[in-house]
């Protein structure tokens, strides 16, 4: 078949698949195999030379000197294969050495192209063998949640003492055999090494769920550490407005980002009462803020957001205020405002103290000054860590000498 002179096609940015269809247009030229396109010889790229079957060879031939040169074009194109032929590269990156293994089983699990692309899981069962033995070889962190997702329980339980010793990969485990016999809960365990979604995923699925004092505990601390962060004006995330919604144009504690899920879940586990009281202190709030900003252009400039977390902070439980003073020094708890941690993580910060010796949170009282809000601490930092502060930030020296600034409420000692 010819194309006419007239028609341009732009395959740029294209998949094979479309590239066909708009060439060809016509329907036997492909066929439907496991519910997704196929079409019956793939034809490589066009900066390619050798057919598939031919990269292959060359990649799991490790005399033909050409391994490197071939797993780069296969995995180049891996995503965009048909079903049967992508399974026939995954197998083949799988047999190669850790790097290629663990690329190919990233991209097995539940995985994402890009921002504007779907999330897509491109398992299938061919690969369980190939899998098990690159587990065996070189214990990749990749290939272990493969393994622990989709293997049979019984391979599973071959290998689970080496999978337990790693908490990286303690959340599958529970989330999969959370109800089983054999697997006993550890929720201690899965609360240091979880988001507040991925710890509430989990307990859904138990019989006794998590109390109504952890639930009530759980939302809060999650806006006290990003309502801080934001009136600090110290961390990345300070200039996204992750209060606001674009859909209503309001400022409002629910549109956290992610909280809506954590509500779902506690809704699930019959905690109403916590999630009522909530979504009525989130009302306060926002009928508080919009008093004064009724008139204006809400959630536009970074005054209006700092505005809004003054409001949060000013009127936080009084109960749960501590939660507003996170021994930052010591502890993080957050990386994104969508994903903060279910409890504090103690920081790795290279000196000999230990976790239980070191408090997760310090007494503050906050206060108004000139409409800012200034935090004092009732525990104030040290001579020695206030003068090692500043020698490792020259910047920050520098700035004190020329403005002759000078300490105040030091502590000679610290007590821990």
């Amino acid at each position: 078949m010819e194309l006419s002179e007239n028609i341009t096609i732009d395959h740029l940015g294209s998949s094979p698949i479309e590239i066909i269809r708009r060439i060809y247009n016509k329907v036997d030229w492909v066929s439907h195999v496991d519910n997704k396109l196929q079409y019956r010889e793939y034809v490589c790229p066009v900066d390619a030379n050798e057919s598939l079957d031919d990269l292959i060879c060359l990649y799991t031939n490790k005399k033909s000197k050409r391994v490197g040169y071939a797993g780069k074009k296969l995995k180049k194109i891996f995503l965009d294969l048909p079903c049967v032929e992508q399974r026939k590269v995954g197998l083949a990156l799988l047999s190669g050495g850790l790097t290629d293994s663990e690329w190919v089983c990233k991209r097995l699990d539940n995985y994402k192209e890009s921002f504007d692309k779907e999330w897509k899981i491109n398992w299938h069962p061919c690969y369980e063998k190939a899998v098990e033995e690159c587990w065996n070889k070189y214990h990749g962190m990749y290939c272990g949640k493969l393994l622990i997702q989709f293997l049979p329980e019984d391979i599973v339980r071959k290998h689970i003492d080496e999978l337990t010793t790693d908490k990286d990969f303690y959340f599958y485990l529970s989330r999969r055999f959370v109800n089983t016999s054999w697997f006993k809960l550890d929720i201690e365990k899965l609360k240091s090494c979880t988001y507040i979604n991925a710890y509430l995923s989990v307990m859904i699925k138990t019989n006794d769920g998590i109390s109504e004092e952890e639930a009530r505990l759980l939302l809060y601390q999650w806006i006290a550490y990003i309502a801080v962060t934001y009136a600090k004006g110290t961390n990345a995330h300070t200039n996204e407005n992750i209060f606001y919604s674009y859909k209503s144009k309001r400022m409002r504690v629910i549109n956290a980002w992610g909280l809506d899920t954590a509500l779902y879940y506690l809704l699930c586990m019959n905690h109403h009462k916590v999630v009522a009281e909530f979504l009525e202190w989130d009302n306060n709030i926002f009928n508080q803020f919009y008093d004064v900003y009724r008139d204006s252009e809400l959630g536009t400039t970074e005054i209006v957001c700092e505005d809004f977390t003054d409001t949060i902070i000013d009127n936080f439980p009084s109960d749960l205020r501590y939660l507003l003073s996170l021994n930052e020094e010591y502890y993080l708890y957050i990386l994104t405002p969508g994903q903060p941690f279910t409890i504090p993580r103690f920081r790795n910060t290279g000196s000999n103290k230990k976790e239980e010796d070191i408090p997760k949170y310090i007494p503050r009282s906050n206060v108004k000054e000139n409409n800012t809000i200034v935090y004092s601490s009732q525990k104030t930092i040290s001579k020695d860590s206030y003068e090692r502060m500043v020698d490792s930030n020259p910047t920050l020296k520098n700035l004190i000498e020329q403005l002759n600034l000078s300490p105040t409420n030091l502590n000679e000692e610290r007590r821990e």
